[in-house]
């Protein structure tokens, strides 16, 4: 089952990775590279990491070590495929976009789901990276850090300009609808 990925910066993301793993002669490209061009100034994740108190240079370079660890080629393609691993990245992205009620795959998308062990990653290798997927939950949850705009309106991490007014997922006030007493009920 294959994923469409419409979000331009996720485009543009798999795009740097395929010129990390050229830079570093890999044949393809995979979770190491993805994870390197997330902290990429053009796709907007280190202000987020800076922000939750974590370090993304300790990301660029824990990325790093395992680029030097993945497989070399001596002649390299025209074009850097993707290796096996990334169209699960995609389909688990996908599934956490779902999770948090988003239109479509973003950054935080592809983060969460490399921070999730067995996706791209082992749990042993994920040990040395300090961010979990539940972390990114919560703080999705609790609607932090975000901004109001000049005219007003909330805008999240997350996504662009969605109006969360309180900590339950946007995908659950779908599901509900205020009846003439103001409570909300299950549609």
């Amino acid at each position: 089952m294959g994923v469409l990925v419409t979000n331009e910066t996720v485009k543009q993301l798999f795009h740097i990775a395929q010129s990390i793993a050229k830079e570093n002669y890999n044949g393809t490209y995979g979770g190491p590279h993805i994870l390197q061009a997330l902290m990429h100034k053009d796709i907007g994740l280190n202000e987020f990491l800076k922000s939750i108190d974590k370090d993304p240079g300790y990301f660029y370079e824990w990325a790093d070590v395992r680029i030097e660890e993945y497989p070399k080629t001596a002649h390299l393609p025209d074009e850097v495929g993707q290796d096996d691993v990334v169209d699960t990245l995609i389909e688990e992205a996908d599934d956490i976009r779902l999770k948090l009620g988003l239109d479509e795959i973003t950054p935080i998308c592809i983060l969460t789901a490399i921070v999730k062990p067995q996706v791209v990653f082992s749990l042993q290798q994920l040990k040395s990276l300090p961010l979990r997927e539940h972390e990114i939950f919560n703080l999705y949850r609790k609607d932090t850090p975000f901004t109001v705009s000049e005219d007003g309106d909330f805008s999240s991490i997350f996504s662009n300009g969605s109006d969360y007014t309180d900590s339950s997922f946007p995908s659950i006030k779908s599901y509900c609808r205020q009846n003439s007493t103001g409570k909300k009920r299950r549609a």
